[in-house]
């Protein structure tokens, strides 16, 4: 049975739940434009970035760790200064800031 306009959802017809725009939306995140203006807007060095990276990728720190070849120690350093140099208190919260700044979301992509 079909709904009645005054019934439909219209949070459903928002792009951002369109699983073709969010598709290409995660390709694009990870182009290195989109992270150049990430790191001169919040003064992140090249290693904060890398780790931001996979961060948002949503690798743990002993998989960042792993990739990166450093340690576990070193990885929760660069979280830390990623957390002060975004003015944030959680990952969670660190990650969501980096992917907003980042513009992908509120980019054409038709």
């Amino acid at each position: 049975m079909r709904q009645s306009a005054e019934h439909t959802n219209p949070l459903t017809e928002f792009h951002l739940f369109d699983s073709a725009y969010l598709r290409i939306a995660y390709g694009r995140l990870f182009q290195s434009k989109y992270w150049v203006t990430v790191q001169k807007r919040f003064g992140l060095s090249n290693r904060e970035i890398q780790v931001g990276i996979l961060m948002v990728k949503g690798l743990e720190n002993e998989g960042i760790a792993d990739s990166l070849r450093i340690g576990e120690g070193t990885v929760r350093t660069h979280i830390k200064a990623i957390k002060l140099k975004l003015a944030v208190s959680t990952r969670v919260q660190a990650v969501v800031k980096l992917i907003l700044a980042t513009g992908i979301l509120t980019e054409d992509i038709n």
